[in-house]
């Protein structure tokens, strides 16, 4: 190969990896915290029932009553949510962060009911 072509080979090698790059890293991204269809149905109606919220950040957040029945809240960070009152029946809640949370009244994955005073745990 002559001197000249390698250059511009090597150039158009690093070009085609670099958008597959930024290909690879748009649909990483775009499934992840605010862009899918379940955590817009949870903020507009409360209920999010089978849904698959997994690592998204409710830091803070009122849930206060949500209905996430069955929903796969895996690494969910809720440090400091209120779900008071919330149905967590059913849901997996592997490596989700309950952190001084109330649960006060939320209806807990085992389906019973979380006592008063159940901030970070369900107390039943």
């Amino acid at each position: 190969m002559s001197e000249k072509l390698q250059p511009k080979l090597y150039k158009n090698l690093k070009m085609i990896a670099s958008k597959k790059l930024i290909i690879v890293l748009f649909f990483l991204l775009a499934g992840i915290h605010g862009c899918s269809a379940e955590l817009n149905r949870l903020k507009k109606t409360n209920q999010c029932i089978g849904c698959d919220l997994s690592w998204e950040d409710f830091e803070g957040a009122n849930l206060e009553d949500a209905n996430l029945k069955g929903a796969d809240l895996t690494g969910v960070i809720f440090f400091k949510a209120n779900l008071t009152g919330a149905n967590l029946k059913g849901a997996t809640i592997y490596r989700a962060n309950f952190a001084e949370v109330n649960l006060e009244n939320a209806i807990w994955i085992d389906g019973r009911k979380c006592k008063k005073g159940s901030i970070g745990t369900c107390v039943k």
